[in-house]
């Protein structure tokens, strides 16, 4: 282990230095609060079942909705005691998560990277380069900025952000089963293979968007495997025949990931939230004009996406794309070198991923796919298909390496821009407005309460929200008693009290 890390050393210093900032940022600079009524109903209360189950309100979220009322009691139990501020302990606890989560996506970024090319400093600087990329292509405007990791609530981290995170970590792994065999098999057996497919079952069960991930990337295998097994000449049904004992036999977990995701969507669509007309989800028939104006929407909402791309991000990715084409053209291996192949694999998923999404919004709301959370798939297989034509072009021009250090430091200059700062989520009035709630419900279980009138001021959260809190509060073992809000009422003067019910 020792030997490892010091063989590694570059890319373990980057390991705990990513972890650090970004248990910083989210800890310190932007942390993020518990203030909305689904962030306090998940964080103390288990949802889903460890399957899924039919007719549920949400079928197929099984991880974030496992993962978020873990983290609670991790929180209230663990991080509590030790800051005595019940805000600030769900803030740092997934400041922690987030940056082991980006830790392990770092680390699974090296271990490819280094299955692709021996230098290991080089790797490493390619790996940290990657994922400044990550925070860095979407800061081109004035104000507002997110990076791909970013939400604007507590609870879409865990049903966002956490399930786009532990995908593109199972398709780093993915890609790297290619390049080593040129297969996707389950073999050799062991506990690897085993927590590898615990990921693709949470992957999959976690929200169709970031499922996407996996199917796009699977159906890209499909159709990667589908050319060569057409070319040859031969009856149809003989080659349709060769090409389905290929992708069973050699790219078995891509077949299980395009049919598990198949068997998802189904039943994602007989959840309870789905036949709620929430938001603007779609009810009408697939082939009216009005759904192809929601595909067109969709896909605009996309566009403004990648018009936004940081100009010096899309300058390093135009010349990347450029450079790598003029290599394969004199070598005449864009077929045949096996990076160029990945990266090809990549641009694919990142296409069909497009179709994807656009498809999912134009159904549930053509809004949805302008956030990162929900668009995150398309960039993220590009910025993977950049990385592996950078990686080939290192390979193959060994001079260039000289340039990667600067390449380096002018992203990271985009990425700490202060004249382009990201968007934040916290919000000190959120905070006390919360942290005056907490207080109350403490008081009145102390009193031996367990029923109240509560008076709150104009703006409040919506009274099963408020309810929520008091469950997980309970839950939780801050309050001895469940208080039940029998009457939720508006001040007039804007306080926040309680009298007890009779």
């Amino acid at each position: 282990m020792i030997k490892r890390i010091i063989e590694n050393k570059l890319a373990v210093f980057f390991a705990f230095l990513v972890f650090i900032v970004i248990y910083l940022y989210y800890s310190v600079a932007d942390p993020i609060l518990l203030r909305y009524d689904d962030d306090w109903r998940y964080f103390g209360i288990f949802e889903s079942h460890p399957i899924p189950l039919v007719g549920w309100w949400n079928v197929t979220r099984l991880l974030p909705e496992h993962l978020m009322p873990l983290i609670g009691y991790i929180s209230s139990f663990l991080v509590y005691p030790l800051t005595g501020d019940y805000l600030v302990a769900a803030s740092i606890t997934l400041a922690i998560v987030k940056a082991i989560f980006l830790m392990i996506l770092f680390l699974v970024i090296y271990r490819l990277f280094t299955t692709l090319c021996e230098n290991k400093n080089l790797n490493a600087m390619l790996s940290i380069l990657t994922m400044m990329i990550f925070f860095a292509i979407f800061k081109d405007n004035p104000a507002d900025n997110e990076h791909m990791f970013y939400s604007s609530q507590y609870t879409l981290y865990f049903y966002y952000v956490f399930p786009n995170i532990l995908n593109s970590i199972i398709i780093l792994e993915l890609l790297r089963q290619i390049y080593i065999r040129d297969s996707l098999l389950a073999t050799p057996p062991g506990l690897t293979k085993g927590w590898l497919f615990v990921g693709i079952y949470f992957g999959i069960f976690s929200m169709l968007y970031a499922a996407g991930i996996l199917f796009t990337f699977s159906a890209a295998v499909l159709v990667w495997r589908f050319y060569p097994a057409f070319r040859e000449k031969g009856k149809f049904l003989t080659k349709l025949k060769k090409f389905n004992l290929d992708f069973f036999k050699n790219y078995l977990i891509a077949a299980i990931i395009f049919f598990g995701t198949i068997i998802a969507i189904p039943l994602e669509l007989s959840s309870g939230r789905s036949k709620e007309p929430l938001d603007k989800t779609y009810f009408g028939s697939v082939f009216s004009m009005e759904f192809a104006g929601r595909i067109g929407e969709s896909v605009y909402n996309v566009f403004l996406l990648v018009r936004s791309i940081n100009n010096y991000v899309f300058g390093l990715m135009f010349l990347i794309t450029t450079a790598a084409f003029i290599v394969c053209y004199k070598k005449k291996d864009f077929m045949t070198n096996k990076v160029i192949r990945l990266a090809l694999l990549c641009l694919a998923s990142a296409v069909i991923n497009f179709v994807f999404i656009v498809l999912v919004a134009a159904k549930s709301g053509p809004y949805y796919i302008s956030e990162t959370r929900c668009a995150y798939g398309v960039f993220y297989f590009m910025i993977l298909f950049i990385s592996f034509l950078l990686v080939h072009i290192l390979t193959e021009l060994k001079q260039l390496v000289i340039c990667v250090p600067l390449i380096v430091v002018l992203i990271f200059c985009v990425m700490i821009n202060s004249s382009y700062p990201y968007k934040m989520s916290s919000t000190d009035k959120d905070k006390a407005l919360v942290n005056t709630f907490i207080p109350l419900f403490i008081q009145a279980d102390d009193e031996g309460a367990t029923s109240i009138d509560l008076y709150v001021p104009f703006n409040s959260p919506e009274k099963w929200g408020v309810d929520c809190l008091s469950e997980t509060l309970y839950n939780h073992k801050i309050t001895k008693n469940k208080i039940i809000i029998n009457n939720y009422l508006i001040c007039p003067d804007d306080n926040v009290y309680y009298i007890l019910s009779e």
